[in-house]
């Protein structure tokens, strides 16, 4: 008998145009023929927690439905929210994505209370309500499959019953799968003074119009949503690889890519085109015409050491293990997780990783691990390179890199003195 452990989640993803909204000019004194406050249009409101003094700000967001047309969706989000300068800027019809979580609220109507007591002995606050919030945890702009998407809103979750087909209320021309949603949440704890969250998990009823290009996916029971397509995880227990790990990891990369050593080209790596995947066209080819003025030297040294390599077998590998994407744990053999599909030698995924584990934490004695992999020292430069041209193309969206240039300053530099090491022996 086996059982299976399901993963529950909680992530929500919104997609919308910012829209306006109505406040008073604290500014500017009442109209004195209406007696009324003058109000004034803006994209953002602020305000306090009453009681406790807590910053807020609302904004609202014109989000598209999958029958058509648009509704208001108001949003609640704290100061400190990443990503929260972009609303200093946005102005109104601004595309934003909000990506949060729904943990559970729960809120006590006074006037049902009593002078009852309850089994621990605590005041009757009144009728209690319980309902799922959004929680904003990012505020940044939409990606291309989210602009081109029928529906702004996403929700992950794990399907609990087989969908039932129905017609839209409004809409009949439009068949809906119903179906209950298992979404993972924080449940406040029931005991006084303690400010603390219980995991627990709860149905949300979902509709899924079955024209959708992956209802019939989305729709199986035991099937799992996500925001951006269709995918299943399996939970895997370890912590990160460190550099106590190296030859056992070394060898599950080994027997990792020769499992994948058959599989066939993946047709949509050719025009796949994200900033990761230009990086990495740039650092096996041609760099950039333009690049910050903080990363030119840390550039120049890298490429006066990349030179040809002989010719190796590319295949599907994992092209971003670092060492969050090892798990070791007693007993087992290394779990490689979050797989990152690119086309080349699998050599080139051991230099990545030996990238991130030495030179990137200033530590060159790693790198003899490696020393045998094929064409090694020109796959090391690869890797280096491809991580500075991925600052370089999130840098043209703004912001300086000099941040990031002192970053990596030390890595390049003990790429350098490896490779001037190994031409003296």
């Amino acid at each position: 008998m086996t059982t299976e452990n399901v993963l529950f989640s909680n992530h929500v993803v919104v997609v919308g145009m910012l829209d306006t909204m109505m406040v008073r000019d604290r500014n500017a004194n009442r109209d004195k023929e209406r007696g009324r406050p003058i109000l004034i249009e803006t994209t953002r409101k602020e305000g306090r927690t009453r009681g406790v003094g807590g910053r807020w700000e609302n904004l609202i967001l014109q989000v598209g439905s999958p029958y058509g047309g648009m509704f208001a969706l108001p949003i609640e989000l704290s100061p400190d929210v990443l990503g929260i300068e972009l609303l200093d800027s946005a102005a109104a019809e601004t595309m934003l994505a909000i990506e949060g979580s729904l943990p559970l609220r729960q809120t006590f109507d006074g006037r049902f209370a009593t002078d009852r007591l309850d089994a621990r002995n605590r005041s009757d606050r009144g009728r209690p309500t319980r309902e799922l919030q959004l929680r904003v945890s990012l505020v940044r702009t939409p990606n291309t499959d989210e602009r081109r998407a029928s529906s702004a809103v996403w929700l992950e979750g794990v399907v609990a019953e087989p969908p039932q087909v129905s017609r839209h209320p409004d809409l009949p021309a439009i068949q809906l799968a119903g179906t209950i949603l298992k979404v993972a949440f924080a449940r406040p704890l029931d005991f006084p003074g303690v400010a603390a969250t219980i995991d627990e998990i709860v149905d949300v009823n979902v509709a899924i119009p079955t024209s959708h290009r992956t209802a019939p996916l989305r729709a199986k029971q035991g099937g799992w949503i996500s925001p951006s397509g269709w995918s299943a995880w399996t939970f895997v227990a370890g912590r990160p690889a460190s550099k106590e790990d190296v030859p056992s990891v070394i060898a599950a990369i080994r027997a990792f890519h020769h499992a994948l050593a058959q599989q066939p080209y993946p047709a949509y790596l050719a025009t796949r085109d994200t900033p990761y995947d230009r990086a990495d066209q740039a650092a096996w080819d041609t760099p950039p015409d333009a690049i910050d003025p903080h990363l030119v030297p840390l550039v120049s040294e890298l490429l006066r050491l990349r030179q040809p390599i002989a010719p190796l077998r590319a295949q599907l590998i994992h092209g971003d293990l670092n060492e969050e994407n090892i798990l070791v744990a007693p007993g087992v053999p290394p779990a490689i997780i979050d797989l990152t599909p690119y086309w080349h030698p699998p050599e080139f995924a051991l230099a990545v990783l030996a990238y991130w584990l030495g030179p990137y934490r200033g530590d060159m004695s790693i790198l003899r691990a490696f020393a045998q992999v094929q064409e090694f020292d020109q796959l090391l430069v690869r890797a280096a390179l491809r991580t500075i041209f991925i600052a370089h193309e999130f840098s043209e969206r703004g912001g300086s890199l000099e941040t990031a240039a002192k970053e990596y300053q030390t890595s390049v530099a003990i790429i350098a003195e490896w490779m001037n090491q190994r031409e003296r022996l």
